[in-house]
């Protein structure tokens, strides 16, 4: 009896082409010693990354809301770690990255907060066996911010100029502007100098008696853009008799207090000289307000603790009277829940078919809490859960929506 062996030659060059191309997929990452020859095969090549193959976020993104830009790259075989950067200029010198990074995905989540405007761009690099390979090829984007601010702010009011034995005291009202930041001060002969926002009086000290002194002052705001500027003419002399009357204090100083705020309002003396008032309270900034205005608003303030201000005004020669003081502590406001109301106000399903969906509104809508809690009349003809409503038999019931604030409070269908 003859025997015969057949070589599985089919078998043998499946087996052969898969290994090949096992080595081929290993190869585009690094090299293999002799990958034919064993399957024993150690990694001795630095990684090579793929271009950055998209990035996950608008060309015009808006710098200034908070959000991130997400960079996705190719993913490597292999690796362990991705280094990603971010420059301002395409040839990543030190001096232009933006931002550095390393993690083990190749998914990078960046605030856009710690970008810049303009093009930028990024590159990334895999690391794999305890070796970072070459960065990728780079990519751009754009990250853009606001439009320029180019309007300027209203001048300052009430500018006054008081003489005295080699100096001027300047007072003024700021103005009303958003972004108002503060002012500058300039005249022939000295230093220009600022003051920010929340200070409205200043003294200039080193002055030449007998000398005549026209101030210029600028308000300015966050982008810089500067008023055309008020003016106001003062000379020192040592014959000025100083002024060391304070005024008299203000008056209906009330204090309203807010959900983390404290509102406080005023009556303005009568003296002549009035340039304003002085704002204290333990663990705030004090502010100067201006002559003119009578409100003040002080945020950020702790709900629960007692805030105790006091309000002094002050004259164009910086005296200042004793102070009233006004107590405020703020709170959160609660607004209560005045009805609730479900649309629509009929149903009609068919059992074994689709549910139903019911919307409940809170009225007001500033109401503090706008939860509602769902019930069936009868749990055996419908059931409810979030407002989608099923049906489980032939019937009518009353599906209904109740207020958690206050649950007197009810809607239904």
């Amino acid at each position: 009896m003859r025997r015969i062996f057949r070589t599985p030659t089919a078998a043998l060059l499946v087996s052969i082409a898969a290994f090949i191309a096992m080595a081929a997929c290993q190869n585009s990452f690094g090299k293999f010693e002799n990958p034919i020859d064993s399957l024993s095969t150690k990694y001795t090549g630095v990684p090579t990354v793929d271009t950055p193959d998209k990035i996950e976020a608008a060309k015009e993104a808006d710098l200034s809301d908070g959000t991130n830009v997400r960079l996705t790259a190719t993913t490597v075989f292999g690796a362990t770690d991705y280094s990603v950067q971010v420059s301002r200029t395409a040839n990543f010198a030190d001096a232009d990255i933006l931002k550095a990074a390393m993690q083990p995905t190749n998914i990078f989540s960046i605030k856009l907060s710690d970008l810049a405007a303009g093009t930028l761009y990024w590159r990334v690099a895999a690391k794999k066996g305890g070796s970072l390979g070459p960065y990728s090829p780079a990519k751009s984007f754009v990250v853009a911010g606001s439009a320029a601010d180019t309007v300027a702010p209203a001048n300052v009011t009430e500018l006054t100029a008081a003489a005295g034995n080699g100096q001027v005291t300047l007072s003024w009202t700021e103005p009303g502007d958003a972004d108002f930041a503060g002012v500058e001060i300039s005249a022939p002969g000295i230093t220009a100098q600022t003051v920010a926002k929340g200070t409205a009086i200043k003294l200039i000290n080193g002055l030449t008696n007998g000398n005549a002194y026209t101030f210029t002052v600028k308000a300015y705001d966050t982008a810089n853009n500067k008023a055309g500027g008020a003016t106001a003419t003062a000379t020192p002399a040592v014959g000025v008799v100083a002024d060391t009357t304070a005024p008299a204090n203000v008056t209906n100083l009330t204090a309203t207090s807010g959900d983390g705020q404290v509102t406080l309002s005023w009556t303005e003396p009568g003296d002549a000289d009035f340039a304003g008032v002085e704002i204290s309270a333990t663990g705030i900034t004090t502010i100067t307000v201006g002559k003119g205005t009578t409100v003040k608003v002080f945020n950020g303030l702790t709900n629960g603790t007692a805030y105790s201000f006091t309000a002094k005004a002050y004259d164009t020669a910086n005296n200042k009277a004793s102070g009233v003081t006004a107590s405020g502590t703020p709170t959160v406001v609660t607004v209560a829940v005045s009805g609730v109301s479900v649309a629509p106000t009929t149903l009609s399903l068919t059992v074994g078919g689709a549910t139903g969906t019911l919307t409940a509104a809170v009225a007001p809508t500033d109401a503090s809490n706008k939860f509602v809690t769902w019930s069936s009349g009868d749990a055996t003809i419908a059931t409810v859960s979030s407002g989608v409503v099923t049906p489980v038999k032939a019937g009518t019931v009353t599906i209904s929506a109740a207020s958690v604030a206050d649950g007197t409070k009810k809607g239904s269908c």
